[in-house]
């Protein structure tokens, strides 16, 4: 089996099945970028929602208070 189908397989089905029986799984860190003002991200599995969490310096903060 190639990985690409082990991949599909696991984010597909897998995964589902051991939310659905409250089973806590670790999927690798994701690999992220910010590409023309876009963040990109590459992820192991197909299908699989990730989070995230934008942090804000004082810079930003007082960008965002000014406007």
């Amino acid at each position: 089996m190639d990985w690409q189908r082990f991949a599909t397989t696991v984010g597909n089905k897998e995964l589902a099945k051991l939310a659905k029986s409250d089973v806590f799984d670790r999927i690798p860190t994701v690999g992220a970028k910010i590409e023309d003002g876009h963040l990109k991200v590459i992820v192991p599995f197909p299908n699989i929602t990730i989070e995230y969490q934008q942090v804000l310096n004082q810079s930003d903060i007082d960008k965002a208070q000014a406007t």
